[in-house]
């Protein structure tokens, strides 16, 4: 399988992006329990090779009530199924349905909230904690993903017979309905990620194999472009496109692949698009034909 680094080199497209390259990029560590990105106050630490991360916040995404006794510091939990947690600020011990359990580095406050190790999490939960170092994304999880191609197949009938269907590989044509939380928990996390540059336009996106999902961000209730151009917020992502990355071909490849397009936009690059009964494959390209790259191909409803 093919995999992409990026470099967070994009270009604007029509209100979408053209993912050049792409390499793992740093920015703030996100977090996500399951199909959900728990909001917090305080982001992920790392210290002494282990990771920390608010304790309320991702137990109650796990739908475990959490309680705060203030006079002794202690927290308890109880999950659904009866499952009861114990432990105390500043203290490596805790509990777990009566049973002691050694924490690598005691609880403690900031910004009033609790931070443990997430390794604790796992451990009491039962949860699988995924853990992607170089893209800085976290994935607590119930372990029941499922398994994905993200190989692009070479150009022609299956990839018709994809756009036909309303996809783009494994991905759905709109997965712009998604929540980032919601794609990380169906596929895994990335291969790569690139926070964008809010002032030249570059909007973030995702890579799996082939494939790239650009997002933006939103926070405080606000539409998702509006926080990203103005804030630079990658936290609370919502799709904006998924996109299958035609890296190495050209114009030329396309048209052997598919034919004459039905219909063609010029502008500052081109778009060729095949109608596949209830739905369109959007090829996004440089104009000319016999040299110019072919950048990346979507699916859209007619």
């Amino acid at each position: 399988m093919k995999r992409y680094v990026l470099t967070g080199i994009v270009l604007a497209v029509a209100g979408s992006l053209v993912v050049t390259q792409a390499k793992a990029e740093g920015g703030p560590t996100l977090v996500y329990v399951n199909d959900q990105e728990p909001v917090m106050t305080n982001e992920p630490q790392i210290e002494d090779g282990r990771t920390l991360v608010e304790y309320r916040a991702v137990m109650e995404a796990l739908d475990v009530e959490v309680r705060w006794d203030q006079e002794t510091q202690t927290i308890e939990t109880t999950s659904p199924e009866g499952d009861q947690i114990e432990l105390t600020i500043g203290e490596t011990e805790a509990t777990v349905n009566g049973k002691t359990h050694e924490l690598d580095i005691a609880p403690r406050v900031e910004n009033e909230r609790a931070i443990i190790p997430l390794r604790f999490i796992s451990e009491a939960s039962g949860y699988q904690v995924d853990w992607g170092q170089e893209v800085n994304m976290i994935h607590v999880n119930d372990g029941t993903a499922s398994s994905h191609d993200f190989a692009l197949p070479p150009l022609g009938e299956e990839t018709l017979q994809d756009a036909e269907a309303g996809q783009v590989g494994p991905f759905p044509y709109d997965l712009e309905e998604w929540s980032v939380a919601e794609v990380i928990n169906e596929y895994g996390l990335p291969d790569g990620r690139s926070d964008g540059t809010p002032d030249s336009g570059d909007v973030p996106y995702l890579t799996y194999g082939d494939y790239a999902v650009t997002f933006l961000g939103a926070d405080n209730g606000e539409s998702a472009q509006e926080e990203w151009y103005e804030r630079d917020i990658v936290s609370q992502g919502e799709v904006t496109e998924i996109q299958a990355l035609l890296d190495g071909n050209t114009v030329q490849d396309v048209v052997d692949a598919f034919g004459e397009p039905d219909y063609t936009e010029e502008g500052m690059y081109t778009t060729l698009a095949y109608d596949t009964g209830d739905y369109r494959l959007a090829v996004r390209t440089e104009a000319d034909r016999s040299t110019a790259a072919a950048y990346y191909y979507n699916v859209l409803p007619r």
